[in-house]
């Protein structure tokens, strides 16, 4: 009688038998099969049913991709170890929530003609604060490229803004004496870093000098850090200028955050409220402006 899921057999004679053969109903499987197996007299073989088989086969596969997803969490989380993760407490919260938008981004960047006029109206405003107070002749185009990398990432473009003038003062070519480049100045470690967890390409330490590349990738360290100290944007501004580690030791009680960090960080904050109230209070200034440019 065949036993419920599987039933032992003794094959009296020895035989070669193709290992392509055990997926048939009822076919004899040697416990050890190769491409072609020997089979000595008295070894023991199995007879597994074609609807057990087929269980079973399922069940080999289910196995199988639950493995691939443990080991990928497994890689995930070794990429994420790179950077501490830490739960801020010394410090007052400041929601990024804040920061963002009233309208996130779309993922195939096709903006709605209200959301051009909110680009607009924020594009005009940082291009004069780019003309008036930093005499840039690239002006509008760096004052472009900040306020779409930042509505396509769910962030407020004048907190970018007040990013890159503490940076680099819009300077594109800008580098510091420890080598971190261009508008954001992002340093290529970091740069190298944040496009593999984040899937960008990394394009190379020379492609940081590229407007549009750093913003975009300064963007996704902003946000980054954003995820890794609960959203407060004082201990995310101190670890993009002091960096994570350091901040991660000061909150430990370990080491205090140089003055000039703190510095940087009111500033930032500072500047951002002022220019969101300005802009609020000129909004019909820049209401009708032209959005063509907006339109790719």
């Amino acid at each position: 009688m065949r036993a419920n899921w599987a039933s032992p057999y003794l094959r009296p004679a020895a035989g070669r038998i193709p290992s392509g053969r055990i997926i048939q109903h009822g076919t004899r499987w040697p416990l050890f099969s190769d491409i072609c197996h020997k089979i000595r007299p008295g070894a023991v073989a199995l007879t597994i049913p074609q609807g057990r088989l087929q269980f079973f086969s399922l069940f080999l596969l289910s196995a199988s991709g639950a493995l691939m997803v443990f080991l990928a969490a497994l890689v995930n989380q070794s990429h994420n170890a790179e950077l501490p993760s830490i739960i801020a407490r010394s410090v007052p919260s400041i929601s990024w929530d804040s920061w963002v938008p009233a309208f996130q981004r779309d993922q195939e960047y096709n903006f709605t003609l209200q959301q051009r006029r909110e680009m607009a109206s924020q594009l005009h405003f940082v291009r004069e604060i780019i003309q008036n107070q930093f005499k840039r002749s690239d002006a509008e185009e760096t004052a472009q490229i900040i306020v779409q990398e930042s509505m396509r990432a769910g962030v407020d473009p004048l907190f970018v803004a007040a990013v890159v003038k503490a940076e680099s003062s819009f300077k594109r070519n800008a580098r510091s004496p420890v080598g971190a480049q261009g508008l954001m100045q992002v340093m290529p470690a970091t740069g190298k870093f944040i496009t593999k967890i984040r899937g960008l390409e990394w394009q190379g330490s020379g492609k940081l000098y590229e407007a549009k590349y750093n913003v975009r990738v300064g963007i996704a360290y902003l946000d980054y850090l954003k995820k890794l100290f609960d959203h407060d944007m004082q201990k995310v501004l101190v670890a993009y200028n002091w960096g994570p580690a350091n901040l991660e030791k000061s909150l430990r009680g370990e080491k205090r955050p140089p003055s000039s960090t703190l510095k940087y960080a009111k500033t930032i904050l500072g500047d951002h409220q002022k220019w969101r109230s300005d802009l609020h209070k000129n909004r019909a200034k820049y209401k009708y402006m032209g959005t063509s440019f907006l339109l790719s």
